[in-house]
């Protein structure tokens, strides 16, 4: 399967014509997936490729370094999100299914199922909601 082309003129496009701001640095993969789209579309300016990118790389590497420590330590994101959900509430500490769904921005199924595994390992401990 290939992808369509798009229009292709002789005339030199303006991004085209611009040399990279960084010509100096080392040529790494961004570089090379910039200069393709160049290559293939000079109608467009690539440039957002250089930052974005970068930015999607770097959030990849914090997202494993993250997992990483989470799982040394017997969490996941989830739990994560819920134990701070509930510290960030103050004292004493303590939220409805309801109000930690609407603050976490997850269903109360969800937040149920996160409840039940954070009270598992002893973590929270719920009471009765009052009715």
């Amino acid at each position: 399967m290939t992808a369509p082309q798009g229009p292709r003129t002789d005339e030199e496009s303006p991004t085209a014509s611009r040399e990279h701001a960084a010509e100096d640095a080392p040529r790494d993969r961004t570089r090379d997936i910039e200069d393709a789209w160049r290559r293939e579309r000079p109608d467009l300016d690539p440039a957002s490729v250089r930052v974005v990118t970068r930015v999607w790389h770097l959030a990849a590497l914090f997202s494993a370094d993250r997992r990483r420590l989470l799982d040394a330590r017997g969490l996941d994101s989830a739990l994560l999100d819920l134990l701070g959900t509930l510290r960030r509430a103050g004292s004493p500490y303590a939220l409805s299914t309801r109000e930690l769904a609407e603050r976490s921005r997850v269903t109360p199924a969800a937040i149920s199922q996160r409840l039940t595994r954070a009270e598992r390992r002893g973590w929270v401990t719920r009471e009765p909601a009052g009715r």
